[in-house]
């Protein structure tokens, strides 16, 4: 199963694994997407892994994981049933964080995100119970909570069929899922946008000013997904702690933004899309609503997270 690419020992030889957790066999999809590609070294340095399984679809950027990583990349899109089955084979833990996640594109490409979100997930749960996976962590976000668009629909989807696949007395397989909101940092998120066009002096389109969003680094990610490895109670759904998420309002981020760069870029207010939340939900009642992040300790964010 592992090509010819052999277990992450080029990594690995340099990481001392006496008080390490060991895994014989962790898969992990999505490796290529932002979440996946910092999962890696997080999971290389936290754990003695005997192979890691990389699976995506960019053959350009898993050969790169490769050759960094010493990593088995496998070519898979988590909609073929059959490709899925082979990679997981002899897996102790796969960790699922394949997905399609554009709230826009997801509206105007439905069948597509259905396809890879709910029934790709579905072809992992599947894989899994299969090969009698010891562990499966399942990636899902704040928009699966009282979803209002066909993303958040798609993950609410894919979370109930986790939980519920997870209580039946047949299940081998112990499910985990992470829940959290959109990281501040990753690919497409809304303040990377906002700090290019900031920098250039462009035009900042902004939905509503008044709208809030939870703020998760980096770092608070990748450790949420190592409590969900390693936590050994009932809980099936892994949140982070209500009492110290962070939460902030659009309208301030780009005001302190501005005032960091010193710019005069125009705001332009173009109103919400349809299924957008003014304030996203991490569970029933814990909302954005109430900010609590101050310009300064937004920014030092951003500094830690090498966006400015």
């Amino acid at each position: 199963m592992s090509g010819n690419w052999g277990p992450a020992t080029a990594y690995l030889e340099k990481i001392s694994f006496s008080n390490k957790q060991k895994f014989k066999i962790l898969t992990l999809t999505g490796a290529t997407g932002y979440l996946g590609s910092n999962l890696i070294p997080f999971l290389l340095d936290n754990y003695g892994i005997g192979e890691l399984r990389a699976l995506g679809r960019n053959e350009w950027k898993l050969e790169q994981l490769a050759d960094t990583y010493g990593i088995t990349p496998m070519i898979c899109d988590i909609r073929d049933e059959s490709r899925v089955n082979s990679c997981l084979e002899n897996s102790d833990v796969v960790i699922h964080a394949a997905a399609l996640k554009r709230v826009t594109m997801g509206a105007l490409n439905p069948m597509e995100i259905i396809k890879t979100n709910v029934i790709g997930s579905m072809n992992v749960l599947h894989a899994c119970i299969n090969h009698n996976v010891k562990r499966l962590i399942a990636i899902s976000s704040d928009k699966a909570v009282e979803p209002l668009n066909l993303y958040g629909i798609t993950k609410a989807c894919a979370e109930r069929m986790f939980y519920e696949r997870s209580k039946m007395k047949d299940c081998p397989v112990i499910i985990k899922i992470v829940r959290y909101g959109n990281l501040i940092s990753s690919r497409g998120a809304f303040i990377p946008r906002a700090i290019k066009d900031i920098k250039i002096g462009k035009q900042i389109n902004i939905t509503d000013m008044d709208m809030t969003r939870f703020i998760f680094t980096k770092q608070e990610a990748l450790n949420l997904i190592k409590q969900a490895i390693e936590d050994e109670t009932d809980n099936i759904v892994i949140l982070p702690d209500f009492n110290t998420v962070r939460k902030a309002r659009l309208g301030d981020m780009i005001q302190w933004l501005k005032e960091y760069y010193n710019s005069d870029s125009k705001i332009n207010i173009i109103g919400r899309f349809s299924g957008e939340k003014l304030h996203e939900s991490l569970a029933i009642g814990i909302t954005s609503e109430k900010v609590n992040v101050a310009k300064e300790e937004f920014l030092a964010i951003l500094k830690e997270e090498k966006l400015i």
